[in-house]
């Protein structure tokens, strides 16, 4: 009977081993999970560095990538993913340097130092992802920190294993610089200007045309080569409009054609 419940316990355990490892948890102590990480923008360490403070990383090494650059004063949307699902709360936080944080000491310790930004911010049982309307201080900075801290609820009361960090590195500037200054906008521009050109020299060609072809047949010419010359002129500048998109028809150049087109059939007669 002894032998029977150990092998018995023993596939117990086995089994929550292998659930455990297909939910990419682990059972064994110590080792720390990825609980959160802010997923947009992209966290300065990932989800694999969450345990230490300020951000995650017990050595806090510089962001490899560059800082996200923001407007004073900017409200700025974050997304926060909860990977393994604890109740408690979360705190937001920025600092100009990150050894001017001031860290969570207890379960109802918010709003501790000025550079605390949201707190309290609910944190119910199960997996979530927190978007969240966070908005940036009035003073430039050229790589400042924004820090979210999970403060996870347990029984045992208040110990520092409870948090889980997780940064971004941050630019102030009061004016950013527009990346489509000079690009896509002049390219705008460029196009519009090109466009009302080319259609302006399109129906003025085709006026010409129609005037001239008026002229040639008022005056009781058969030859309507000056005509058909204002037109090709006419054609010739249109063709000029290579940067914008087709034009839509000119109605104007379209009716002086269809008047054209009547004056010669009365002559004929």
């Amino acid at each position: 009977m002894t032998g029977t419940m150990s092998n018995a316990g023993w596939m117990t355990n086995a089994m929550m081993g292998l659930v455990l490892a297909g939910l990419g948890l682990t059972a064994a102590p110590g080792i720390a999970q990825a609980h959160i990480d802010i997923v947009l923008p992209e966290s300065r360490y990932g989800p694999e560095m969450i345990k230490d403070a300020p951000c995650g990383h017990p050595d806090n090494p510089p962001g490899e990538a560059e800082p996200h650059v923001y407007q004073t004063g900017e409200t700025i949307t974050i997304v926060v993913d909860e990977f393994v699902a604890h109740e408690g709360h979360l705190r937001v936080a920025f600092a100009e340097n990150d050894e001017d944080f001031v860290n969570v000491s207890g379960f109802e310790d918010f709003d501790n130092f000025p550079g605390v930004l949201m707190d309290n911010i609910e944190d119910p049982p199960g997996m979530k992802q927190f978007t969240l309307q966070i908005p940036m201080p009035e003073q430039e900075c050229e790589n400042c920190t924004l820090q979210v801290i999970q403060v996870m609820y347990d029984g045992d009361g208040f110990q520092e294993d409870d948090l889980y960090y997780s940064c971004i590195d941050v630019t102030l500037l009061d004016e950013v610089p527009n990346a489509d200054d000079g690009g896509s906008d002049g390219m705008d521009d460029g196009m519009d200007d090109g466009m009302d050109d080319g259609m302006g020299d399109a129906a003025d060609g085709m006026a010409d045309g129609a005037a001239d072809d008026m002229g040639d047949d008022t005056g009781g010419g058969t030859d309507g080569s000056d005509g058909t010359g204002g037109g090709q002129d006419g054609d010739g500048e249109a063709g000029g409009c290579a940067i914008g998109p087709r034009p839509s028809p000119d109605w104007l150049g379209l009716t002086l054609f269809g008047v054209v087109a009547l004056r010669r059939r009365a002559v004929r007669r």
